[in-house]
């Protein structure tokens, strides 16, 4: 079940940080802000780890800029593998910048949008794709995003992190392993399905069809009139319908 690998991918990681943080380098920040330009280009996803605050533009043009600490720009990376930009500090290297790392990305298009860690991702700009558009968190980060308007919609959260948007989906497909909370209650969609390990929360909106499944004490608050209902709950988690 996809609840239970995303539960395996969360304490993989947690067990990961554990074992190497203790043998990081730790850089401080110089408190001299400075920004760079990367070049790279044709990617199509976004995948950052650690705490930077990301910020997506959909525009025309590919463009990334950082800003910073100017002593540690260096030892963030970037680099587009298989049509998917990856961001994340250097390996063995633990920064400690004197604000908050700001990474502002702009691309034509983003099939995917994905934080392992504890920073943030912001949606300057309603997101639009005639596919689906799919948004993951593994931490206690937080995806924020505008109007996404596709015709599917995917969120899985492994941890504690938040996922929220508006907009208009066909099909909306929830998966939270943890404590997390999705508030997509703005985000108008005709069929939803949701799945919780745990003790998150869920807030959404479904006109056709909904189906749910809880294992815990997560509660699902769903919006619209649905008349095609199925719900398996398994602990103290409620499906509750809002006005």
């Amino acid at each position: 079940m996809r609840i239970a690998f995303l539960r395996s991918v969360f304490i993989a990681l947690t067990f990961l940080f554990i074992l190497t943080s203790c043998r990081w380098r730790s850089v401080r920040g110089n408190g001299e802000i400075a920004t760079t330009n990367r070049s790279e280009r044709d990617f199509k996803s976004v995948r950052t780890g650690g705490s930077f605050d990301v910020y997506l533009t959909q525009g025309d043009n590919f463009e990334i800029k950082i800003t910073g600490d100017e002593n540690l720009l260096r030892y963030v990376e970037t680099k587009v593998e298989n049509g998917v930009l990856r961001i994340h500090t250097r390996k063995g290297v633990n920064i400690r910048p004197t604000e908050d790392m700001k990474v502002h990305i702009t691309a034509p298009r983003f099939a995917e949008v994905s934080l392992a860690g504890s920073g943030k991702i912001v949606a300057e700009t309603n997101l639009t794709s005639d596919s689906k558009i799919k948004f993951s968190i593994a931490g206690s980060g937080d995806i924020l995003m505008k109007e996404v308007n596709a015709p599917q919609v995917a969120v899985n959260i492994a941890g504690s992190g938040k996922a929220e948007a508006a907009g208009a989906t066909r099909d909306i497909d929830i998966d939270v392993a943890g404590s997390g909370d999705v508030i997509m209650k703005n985000l108008k969609a005709e069929n939803a399905k949701v799945e919780i390990a745990g003790s998150g929360n869920v807030w959404l909106y479904a006109s056709l069809k909904l189906d749910v499944r809880v294992a815990g004490g997560g509660d699902i608050h769903y919006y619209g009139n649905p008349t095609d209902i199925k719900s398996k709950l398994a602990g103290s988690g409620n499906l509750i319908k809002e006005e």
